[in-house]
């Protein structure tokens, strides 16, 4: 069973954060307390048209789906 880990940090905005890096996202990851194993899940994401995010960002300004680190070089 899968559980959410929720930390109350928005760097870029409130929501979901995916990274084409395993590495960060295996740092989010909460080791299982019966099993001491850790679980990411790998998925393609489409983030449609994005622009950069803050820590203010509720929801992408208008005519964008989702919000970035870095235009240039999402991670």
């Amino acid at each position: 069973m899968l559980s959410y880990n929720y930390y109350t940090a928005t760097n870029y905005g409130e929501g979901t954060y995916f990274s084409p890096k395993a590495k960060i996202s295996i740092g989010y990851a909460t080791e299982d307390k019966k099993t001491k194993c850790q679980f990411v899940i790998l998925a393609r994401v489409l983030t449609g048209k994005f622009h950069k995010g803050d820590r203010n960002t509720v929801t992408p300004n208008e005519g964008y789906h989702s919000t970035v680190n870095d235009e240039t070089n999402p991670t």
